[in-house]
């Protein structure tokens, strides 16, 4: 399992109280609730499929973000018991397939009574998406659950949305989500290694020798793949793309490059016992012309 996303186990893994910063805000792997209902299973069941649908996230039970102020509230012990018991009904049997949860009630040290946070963690999934049960209105107006209907939410930002038929398919790659899932564990910005197939052979004796032959390794065995240091950009689902730049030095200016990648064409990514992360690509980068304005690389497919 990939875990992409900042677990909440014990209180120091809990977002100060104060003002809200980069690191304690809701985002899309961080969601903060004053408190919820034990008896709202399928609003449950949604928020840990959204959450296991995107990367993986929490959900803290007991903070306030209100004001641009983070507050810590807590909850009672006693009535976390029953959200945890709910959280866990939800995830195994309102959601298909069954959401990976760990759910951890922490003390509050600076609060009296008998007070906690509710940490839920939602492990993301390969095989999604994860659909979630429907809700709908009775007659009389009252919420109640169809066991017939279900909904596939993901996070975007600190919302939720419910993907459409169109885009379910790319949700349903295992290697693209996957393939999505390593490159949220790299922080956009930060130097990776790519790694891409060779041009064809220039040497004009070869060249020469193979007038009207496909060239490719049958003809000259495995052919080394080349490396570019590089940034990592974002990544986006809906548009099958990852950025990727780096500087070229070459000619009398230094400009930044910046090249698109197809998810779909990430062959793999694995971080060395350096700490850095290497991604191969299928496909080769064509470097723009000296001169030329942008600065975008062409990633051309090989064909296999």
């Amino acid at each position: 399992m990939y875990s992409t996303y900042r677990r909440i186990a014990t209180f120091s893994d809990v977002p100060p109280a104060g003002p809200l910063n980069l690191t304690a805000r809701e985002h899309h792997r961080l969601d903060f609730k004053e408190t919820a209902s034990p008896t709202t299973v399928w609003e449950h069941a949604k928020d840990v499929a959204s959450l296991s649908n995107t990367f993986g996230g929490v959900i803290l039970i007991g903070a306030r973000a209100k004001g641009g102020i983070l507050e810590h509230k807590g909850i009672p012990s006693a009535f976390a018991a029953d959200l945890k018991e709910a959280y866990e009904q939800a995830a195994n049997n309102h959601c298909s397939p069954a959401v990976i949860l760990d759910v951890i009630p922490i003390p509050i040290p600076a609060l009296s009574g008998n007070l906690v946070f509710l940490a839920v963690n939602v492990e993301p999934t390969i095989e999604g998406p994860i659909g979630a049960k429907a809700e709908r209105k009775d007659r009389n107006g009252v919420t109640i659950v169809d066991e017939n209907a279900w909904v596939f939410p993901v996070r975007e930002a600190s919302q939720t949305k419910y993907l459409t038929p169109n885009e379910l398919p790319m949700y349903m790659n295992p290697k693209v989500r996957r393939t999505l899932l390593l490159l949220d564990c790299i922080k956009d910005g930060s130097f990776v290694q790519l790694w891409v197939p060779p041009g064809p052979p220039t040497d004009e004796a070869i060249l020469d020798s193979t007038i009207g032959q496909h060239v490719d390794e049958h003809v000259y065995g495995p052919l080394s793949l080349e490396s570019i240091n590089a940034t990592k950009g974002a990544a986006d689902l809906a548009k099958n793309s990852a950025i990727f730049g780096w500087q070229n030095t070459e000619g009398p200016y230094v400009r930044l490059i910046t090249a698109g990648v197809p998810l779909t064409d990430i062959e793999d990514i694995w971080q060395a016992p350096d700490h850095k992360w290497n991604v191969r690509l299928g496909g080769r980068i064509i470097p723009p012309q000296n001169g030329s304005e942008p600065c975008v690389a062409t990633y051309c497919p090989v064909v296999r």
